[in-house]
């Protein structure tokens, strides 16, 4: 179970904007979460990650048997907007934190310390680790550049497999800020394209759950586990992870049962059914 210093603790989160913006749900989730058939009440969300500056890109999707591959990319409408028209469909109850993500370190922190001012949100995700996104060089030492900036709220990190991954060690080790570390989906560069693409599920298990094995070794930082996609991977996480505090991913389940929704029920109904409820998230 991951403890937060706000006093919030869970074992299971939505993360990867697997919800949106706000933590509501997509169009299509919204008939099944109104219908308490789609559980979301209790259960932390990170959002969809915002950036400074209004962006576009086209989504790209693929679902296969054992593996996802996609380039969803950063669109939304700015921090701005964000901050101005959506911020407002927050309740403290809703269990939301806010992932956010620029190319450099300097707009990084402006935008942890200006969500100061959001009290009904429960942290903030520094995503460094986008694959279809292009940071500066170094940019895992916005880690020790965060020890400087004024932030209320707990910040989790998100990396991934392009990230550098001794310095991430090296200043995650310095860190008193970072008290959870997110693992995003496995980068590959597609040649014929010339384009990142990210995959999650079964097919990359080994080499995501290593980055996560490998921050809790190394860091002794807690971790959010990734590509989690049933009950038998439930249990190996359980005990692969037995010595450090970690949660259960939803994200890559979420989008596997995309069109499927019934299959996402499922699924987080044998964790209610498996684990203690009173596990799954306590405030």
């Amino acid at each position: 179970m991951i403890k937060l210093s706000n006093g919030l603790s869970f074992n299971v989160i939505y993360n990867s904007g697997s919800l949106g913006f706000v933590g509501k749900g997509w169009f299509y989730q919204k008939p099944f979460i109104w219908l308490n058939v789609l559980p979301i009440k209790n259960i932390p969300k990170i959002t969809k990650t915002i950036t400074l500056n209004k962006r576009k890109e086209k989504p790209y999707v693929r679902i296969y048997k054992d593996h996802i591959v996609n380039r969803i990319g950063l669109t939304n409408k700015g921090f701005d907007h964000w901050l101005n028209k959506q911020y407002y469909k927050i309740k403290k109850g809703d269990l939301v934190i806010v992932c956010i993500a620029e190319k450099d370190i300097d707009s990084i922190c402006y935008m942890v310390e200006s969500l100061n001012s959001c009290t009904r949100i429960w942290g903030v995700e520094v995503n460094i680790s986008c694959p279809s996104f292009e940071y500066e060089k170094n940019i895992e030492d916005i880690i020790l550049e965060l020890e400087n900036t004024e932030t209320k709220h707990p910040i989790f990190l998100k990396i991934g497999n392009r990230n550098n991954f001794d310095r991430l060690v090296k200043n995650l080790k310095q860190s008193s800020k970072i008290e959870v570390v997110n693992i995003n989906s496995y980068a590959v560069y597609d040649f014929k394209t010339k384009k990142w693409y990210g995959y999650s599920g079964s097919l990359v298990q080994k080499p995501l759950w290593n980055i996560a094995r490998g921050v809790a070794i190394k860091t002794g930082k807690q971790v959010i586990i990734p590509s989690v996609w049933t009950f038998e991977d439930v249990l190996r996480v359980k005990s692969y992870f037995s010595y450090c505090n970690f949660a259960y991913g939803l994200a890559s389940i979420v989008l596997k049962n995309i069109f499927a929704v019934k299959g996402l029920i499922r699924f987080i109904n044998s964790l209610y059914n498996n684990l203690n409820q009173k596990e799954l998230c306590h405030v």
